[in-house]
């Protein structure tokens, strides 16, 4: 039985790009309509769904394109009203590749690292992507927030992936670099949904910013979206090295050497919490702390749990420096930075 995908596109021609992605994703036969409007797609339902029985619809499928999302949905809402009983095939919408690449955005960041509980932010969250990005991001248990070029807009936007998914959005505005690298202060994640060749979010506002986790991009084409990292990074580690001159030294899992420029830096290691700071070592030096949460630095991975945090004096390294302390200090987690590796106190 061969495999039949039908692509029914809004567009005046069917698309290249959908009809190869059709094959590559084991069609035996793709055919391409254009031109296709809730009005006229009738006749192509009933192609579809009269002329194979029972187990074998399952090898017919039709797939709803184009350039316009609006449209899109209106032709998919209407080839699903088509479909009675057992007289239905599988359909899908894709229209701009707006699902399957914010399914495939968040999937990857998802594999990397669990996503619940941290704080997303969408960088033009209105459109296609976006939109669908944002409730993916919640569904996996983000706090997301989406950009637009007006709050107002933003927040509308918010209201209709609310209904969609099921989950709460923030909106913020994004007009310009300032608004958007502010409203990324405190994410944890940078989903970047905005049209090709133009740049969102400058360098300096992600790499420099300690919160800042994962970044994501759709945009392939030169500027990309955030600056500062390659069409081609898929799961690229930015902390391997650290600015500054600081060098991860491995020395096991959850025991780590920091050098800079070949001159003995700060470690790291694992205690189970117990211990003290020797005297001989810088003041700054916060002493024994718990890691609360996995985490990886370069090469190295530090399990939850106690450590301790040596500073040799003269090596140059600060511990929490330019961040408010609490009284207890016994519990905290590593920020990886441009400028080193600082403890900073929860």
């Amino acid at each position: 039985m061969k495999k039949l995908l039908f692509l029914f596109d809004t567009d005046e021609m069917p698309s290249v790009f959908d009809t190869v992605v059709g094959y590559d994703g084991g069609a035996d036969r793709v055919t391409g309509y254009a031109n296709v409007t809730p009005d006229n797609v009738g006749a192509l339902v009933d192609g579809t769904i009269y002329t194979r029985g029972g187990k074998d619809k399952q090898n017919t499928a039709i797939f709803v394109g184009g350039g316009n999302m609006a449209k899109g949905e209106a032709l998919f809402e209407k080839v699903k009203k088509s479909f009675f009983g057992p007289f239905r095939v599988s359909v899908m919408l894709d229209s701009n590749g707006s699902n399957t690449t914010a399914a495939a955005g968040v999937a990857l960041l998802a594999k990397a690292k669990s996503l619940k509980g941290k704080k997303a932010v969408v960088l033009a969250g209105t459109g296609p992507v976006g939109m669908r990005a944002a409730g993916f991001l919640g569904m996996e248990g983000a706090d997301v927030t989406i950009t637009s070029r007006t709050k107002e807009r933003a927040e509308e936007a918010a209201k209709v992936i609310e209904k969609r998914f099921g989950i709460k959005v923030a909106g913020a505005a994004g007009s310009n670099d300032e608004e958007r690298a502010a409203a990324c202060k405190d994410a944890n994640i940078i989903f970047a949904a905005g049209a090709i060749g133009v740049q969102l979010l400058p360098k300096a506002a992600w790499l420099d910013n300690p919160n800042v986790e994962m970044v994501a991009d759709v945009n392939a084409q030169p500027p990309l979206g955030i600056e500062g990292i390659e069409a081609t990074d898929k799961g690229k580690d930015y902390d391997g090295k650290l600015g500054g001159g600081w060098q991860v030294i491995a020395q096991g899992k959850g025991k780590a050497r920091f050098d800079r420029n070949g001159t003995p830096g700060f470690r790291v290691e694992r205690n189970g919490g117990g211990g003290n700071t020797p005297s001989n070592y810088g003041a700054v030096c916060p002493g024994q702390f718990r890691v609360l949460n996995d985490d990886t630095i370069g090469p190295l991975s530090f399990p939850k749990g106690g450590y301790r945090l040596v500073i040799p004096r003269g090596s140059g390294a600060l511990a929490g420096v330019n961040y408010p302390l609490p009284p207890a200090r016994n519990e905290g987690y590593l920020i990886r930075t441009t400028g080193g590796v600082v403890f900073v106190a929860r």
